[in-house]
């Protein structure tokens, strides 16, 4: 027999007090960081790209907005 969403999460609590508010805090700093792109400038950054690369992909991303 398959076990519901609330048996399995049963002994899953949730954080009180200042814990509670890190979370939030944590949540809302990540949500943040997605809103502003930065998760994939860092993606787009973590390896090196030589400048013809760079060109070639400028390029295609012109003739997708086309």
């Amino acid at each position: 027999m398959m076990a519901n969403y609330h048996d399995r999460n049963r002994d899953r609590t949730e954080p009180q007090g200042e814990d509670a508010q890190l979370e939030n805090m944590l949540r809302r700093y990540k949500q943040d960081c997605i809103r502003d792109g930065l998760f994939g400038e860092l993606k787009k950054r973590r390896f090196f790209v030589a400048p013809s690369e760079k060109r070639k992909q400028k390029s295609i991303a012109a003739r997708r907005r086309k």
